[in-house]
């Protein structure tokens, strides 16, 4: 079963869409994926694990050695070298030490990926759902995530280099206007002709759980 958080990127020398998304295994674990399709709308496993080099691979479709971890968003750098244009923004986690490890991997055509080692998206271990672009106003990298592991609330904090990043800034969290156990579950948010846009996940559990991380559905914003 798919736990989503899915990024779309148009290729255009190959003029082919790929979608980089995740699942849960049944062979335990959280792994990230690719698909690609010719129209955005039919789309199709990419099958491109072997071309990659991850040996072993769980799925022939994996972007990632195996891990268990989350992909947060890929994000395109049009910035950058040709060959990291794509960031893919990943959540590794340490169960036993209750630890989110941010890291993030860089890719020219969105099939070989390499760790960029040595940095990290967050220092306090945030995860999905995330989303970044770049924000001409301020000539800088815009990220929305969470403050960190488990708070879900939505912040916003900036880079130039994916290297130094700036504190995070509240910017949604939910009020005494929200119906009761609702959560600010995520932003993915992501910049489209000139306009900065945020779909704002609201995650509604039901009041008898007695809990706001169990059941219930959810719905976007924008």
């Amino acid at each position: 079963p798919s736990n989503g958080f899915p990024s779309v990127w148009y290729d255009e020398k190959n003029r082919l869409y790929h979608m980089f998304y995740q699942v849960f295994l049944e062979e335990g674990g959280q792994f990230p994926l690719g698909a690609i399709s010719e129209d955005a709308i039919h789309w199709k496993p990419r099958n491109s694990a072997k071309e990659a080099g991850i040996i072993n691979p769980l799925r022939e479709d994996q972007l990632f050695p195996t891990f268990n971890g989350e992909l947060a968003f890929v994000l395109e750098d049009k910035h950058a070298k040709p060959d990291e244009r794509l960031r893919a923004f990943v959540c590794l986690y340490n169960f036993e030490k209750l630890l989110v490890e941010d890291i993030m991997y860089t890719s020219g055509d969105g099939i070989h990926w390499k760790k960029d080692e040595g940095h990290f998206w967050n220092q306090k271990g945030a995860e999905p759902g995330a989303g970044g672009f770049w924000c001409d106003a301020s000539k800088s990298y815009v990220i929305t995530a969470r403050p960190g592991w488990g708070d879900r609330r939505v912040c916003s904090f900036e880079t130039k280099n994916f290297i130094d990043f700036s504190d995070s800034k509240l910017a949604i969290q939910c009020d005494s206007s929200d119906e009761p156990f609702v959560e600010t579950y995520g932003l993915s948010s992501f910049e489209y002709k000139g306009w900065y846009l945020g779909f704002l996940w609201m995650y509604h559990t039901t009041v008898s759980n007695g809990t706001k991380f169990i059941g219930g559905t959810m719905n976007c914003q924008l």
